[in-house]
């Protein structure tokens, strides 16, 4: 409606009378509208937590896998420390006495073919209280070797 200024005359009709309050008129806050701003905001805060999300779950899939191959390895050294604290002979001297003995015997054994050899007798040789004869055609010869 227009205003109109009072006049002086008859007297008016008070029906069509409005009063104003004396504050300025405001008008009334506008609806926030989700500009294209906001739109960008949201859309790069989903998508970093998507990232963030996938990053995660992939690190911990990674850190499962790691943790079982360290599991198996540990478990591994565990089972081999477990088998040579079970040894009866942990530094070999077993295996080594028995390849000392071996050896000691073998020794003996060609130290034994070696003697046999040398004081073996040769046709027409003999051994008379441990000392070795060779036949001549005259007799018998003394040699320096012994026998047995």
């Amino acid at each position: 409606m227009e205003r109109q200024e009072p006049t002086l005359g008859a007297p008016a009709d008070l029906a069509d009378l409005e009063f104003r309050s004396r504050r300025p008129h405001r008008a009334p806050p506008p609806k926030p509208a989700m500009g294209l701003e906001w739109k960008i905001a949201i859309g790069v805060f989903l998508g970093l937590m998507l990232f963030g999300l996938t990053t995660c779950v992939s690190m911990a899939i990674f850190g499962h896998a790691v943790q079982q191959e360290q599991e198996r390895q540990a478990q591994a050294i565990a089972d081999e420390l477990k088998r040579k604290l079970a040894d009866p002979d942990p530094m070999g001297w077993k295996a080594a006495a028995q390849a000392h003995e071996r050896e000691r015997r073998l020794q003996e054994i060609r130290q034994e073919r070696e003697e046999a050899a040398y004081y073996a007798l040769r046709p027409g040789e003999r051994c008379i209280g441990g000392k070795r004869f060779r036949r001549v055609d005259n007799g018998w010869v003394q040699e320096k070797r012994p026998c047995r």
